[in-house]
């Protein structure tokens, strides 16, 4: 059974030709452009400034955690539903107007909170934040469009731009260093710029390649309400994820600070990317390629050959995704060392004994995170909002006894591979006790909604 699920796996690989070739260059181009990045950065910047970076760049992922990545979600699920209704129309006005609503919102956020902080903390605070939330506005709304891009199946264009950000973000970060100065806020800057280019691109590329894009702005149509309640009431859970996702996502850099200092913050920061980059190409690979065929399979949940159909497709990857997690941390573990010293300074690889212990508790946290798609294809992703809350107070309330306990970034480490564990079985159980009823979606078929279309 299990060589028939391996056999079907690469046949599925095969029968994705170029889209998974693609996305495997995209991630390769990815991963090579981090390595360089945190390679420059930390011998350019050093343990404290590049601390003050990523404490820097806590405030871009929060926001794009709690209100673009939501979005993303809801867009990537329903594209397939009404790309097969004929809704396409309505299904982008709701998504354009949803970016340029919050764009401007950010930006004046931006603007505002800036002045503030200028007067208050004077220009080195001032810019921290202006570059974070220029950075947040537009990592975020390239991140709707990739997922827009990943369930049309342009993952020519997504692995393009994957391995061009990470490469622009290096070129343009280094640039301002070398001319203006090895400070934290020119290094912002340079990550705020590439971001911004990036989503003009995909604006632009959006625009020629989906037709319905131009429609609707030639158009100027409002977004459809039934659209945008399924799509909104489909991100809301995702949302309550994300206010837990703050605390395990970024919470360590944070309670670090408070405890150690910044120097420390820069060194777990550095060990973090290094762990982490491996996970997030996998990650990528999975959404970008194998998710929206999950997704494909399921439909609208309206039939139950589809939903098991999912499931096995669903399965298979989970158990091609464990073993790719479990072989990342026995190489760390095993070429910790030498690995720091390649990708980072000798400063930075004196830590590498932490370096399987961080990427440990990020194999778990993923392997929790394709775990729950189960909950996803079944349009079910409330169930999971105990699982969530669970790992971020666990991991909290771990980090902070052995922080006090004077374990420092190792017991934070630890913490992590607590609240990852107690994260997969709760998951587990949720999808084990869930209701054998599937929820089906309660979505706009042209029949029910003819009135609203125009």
């Amino acid at each position: 059974m299990l060589k028939s699920a391996w056999q079907d796996i690469l046949k599925q690989i095969v029968n994705r030709g170029w889209g998974l070739s693609w996305t495997i260059f995209g991630q390769l181009a990815y991963f090579l452009g981090v390595a360089v990045g945190v390679k420059l950065l930390t011998s350019y910047l050093g343990p404290r400034a590049f601390g003050v970076m990523a404490l820097g760049l806590t405030v871009a992922g929060i926001g794009n955690l709690v209100f673009y990545g939501p979005f993303a979600q809801a867009a990537l699920r329903f594209y397939t539903v009404c790309e097969k209704d004929g809704w396409l129309d309505r299904y982008f006005s709701t998504i354009v107007r949803y970016l340029r609503v919050s764009t401007v919102s950010v930006v004046a956020l931006a603007a505002g909170l800036s002045a503030g902080v200028f007067l208050l903390m004077g220009e080195e605070g001032a810019g921290i934040l202006f570059f974070s939330l220029i950075f947040l506005a537009a990592s975020g709304v390239s991140v709707v469009q990739v997922a827009i891009h990943n369930a049309s199946g342009n993952h020519r264009t997504v692995a393009v731009i994957q391995g061009t950000e990470a490469w622009a973000r290096v070129v343009f970060a280094m640039t301002g260093i070398l001319l203006v100065g090895p400070t934290a806020t020119v290094a912002l800057a340079g990550y705020a710029t590439a971001s911004v280019c990036v989503a003009v691109f995909l604006w632009r590329r959006l625009r020629q390649s989906v037709r319905e894009v131009g429609k609707v702005l030639e158009a100027h149509g409002a977004a459809n309400q039934v659209i945008t309640r399924q799509m909104v009431g489909y991100a809301v859970p995702f949302m309550a994820f994300s206010v837990f996702g703050v605390i395990t996502s970024f919470g360590d850099r944070w309670m670090i600070k408070l405890c150690c200092g910044l120097v420390e913050v820069g060194v777990y920061a550095a060990l973090y990317q290094v762990a982490y980059a491996p996970l997030v190409i996998l990650s990528n690979a999975i959404t970008q390629v194998f998710l929206p065929l999950v997704y494909r399979h399921a439909g609208d949940g309206s039939e139950a050959v589809n939903l098991r159909r999912a499931r096995n497709a669903h399965w298979k990857v989970l158990a091609a995704a464990g073993f790719c997690l479990l072989g990342w941390v026995v190489v760390t573990y095993v070429l910790g060392e030498p690995l720091l010293r390649l990708i980072t300074t000798p400063e930075f690889a004196q830590s590498y004994g932490l370096l399987w212990v961080v990427a440990s508790g990020g194999a778990i946290f993923y392997f929790g995170q394709f775990l729950i798609f189960e909950g996803l294809y079944k349009l079910q992703p409330q169930r999971y909002v105990f699982s969530k809350a669970l790992h971020a107070c666990v991991f909290f309330l771990t980090s902070w006894w052995l922080l006090s306990g004077g374990q420092g970034v190792y017991g934070v480490a630890i913490a992590s591979i607590g609240g990852g564990g107690a994260y997969v079985g709760a998951i587990l159980y949720a999808n084990a006790s869930s209701q054998t009823r599937d929820v089906r979606l309660r979505f706009p078929i042209p029949s029910r909604f003819e009135s609203g279309k125009q």
